[in-house]
């Protein structure tokens, strides 16, 4: 006999919990991957970072029902979490500052700051290629100053341009580090000028 999807769905789940000692929760969600075809992320799985030329793996853990974002990431609680993540020392005694600077020679930091990198680069990247910005990519902040200097922009540029298909697009897209003090103040003159004129 054909059983009805929900019958279908509700029979697997039976067996999953009669047959294999799956949890009532556990079964509901392997009889959604196996019907999708795919498994949905939930809080407590984890996700796999591959860092080319480092064979050891490290691992994310989704937590607060959200995956991170690149705001999350990009921020000095990003700088902070990464390090903890990657030394397992979450209650670290680094300032973040600290950590890009690496001023205890930690491998660590050298990993987070390089971390950061590479994720501002695809941050950017996918930003430029979205919003169709071939004039220019402008980087302001305490972060991007920070973490793009000397061999550290060569670096992020070659991830910046990294593509199969639109390596040559963004090699031509230029990158600027604004080093300007009080950014914020200057664009709101910008505003009230342009209100006032």
């Amino acid at each position: 006999t054909e059983l009805a999807p929900e019958e279908f769905k509700n029979f697997l789940n039976a067996h999953l919990q009669a047959h294999i000692g799956m949890s009532p929760d556990d079964a509901a969600r392997e009889v959604d991957a196996l019907l999708l075809g795919k498994r949905l992320v939930a809080d407590g799985d984890y996700a796999m970072l591959y860092l080319e030329g480092v064979e050891e793996f490290k691992y994310f853990k989704r937590e607060n029902k959200r995956m991170a974002t690149f705001e999350d990431l990009l921020s000095g609680k990003g700088i902070s979490y990464i390090y903890g993540f990657l030394s397992q020392d979450y209650d670290h005694n680094y300032s973040n500052e600290d950590i890009l600077n690496n001023v205890t020679d930690d491998a660590f930091c050298d990993e987070t700051k390089i971390l950061l990198i590479k994720i501002l680069a695809i941050f950017a990247k996918y930003t430029a290629l979205i919003t169709g910005s071939s004039g220019g990519v402008y980087l302001a902040g305490s972060l991007s100053k920070s973490l793009l200097k000397d061999n550290d922009f060569s670096e992020f540029r070659n991830i910046f341009e990294e593509s199969k298909k639109m390596d040559k697009y963004l090699s031509n897209i230029p990158v600027f580090l604004i080093n300007e003090k009080d950014l914020g103040y200057m664009g709101a003159l910008e505003v009230c000028k342009n209100e006032i004129i």
